[in-house]
């Protein structure tokens, strides 16, 4: 069963598992991955992208 904008469509396994192929296909998973965690370690290394809290006695 997959919701849609259109509504609800029940599909086999097998269907469901080709609709997913075909929605996967053309991407690259792990070069997507990789990309997300370097830019994430990026602004963990980058001091000007973190936020402090600064408090005045």
């Amino acid at each position: 069963m997959l919701e849609t904008i259109a509504g609800l469509v029940v599909m086999t396994r097998d269907q469901a598992k080709a609709r997913l192929r075909q929605q996967l296909a053309g991407t690259d998973l792990v070069a997507s991955l990789l990309k997300d965690r370097r830019n994430a370690a990026r602004q963990e290394d980058d001091p000007a992208s973190t936020s402090t809290i600064t408090t005045t006695p």
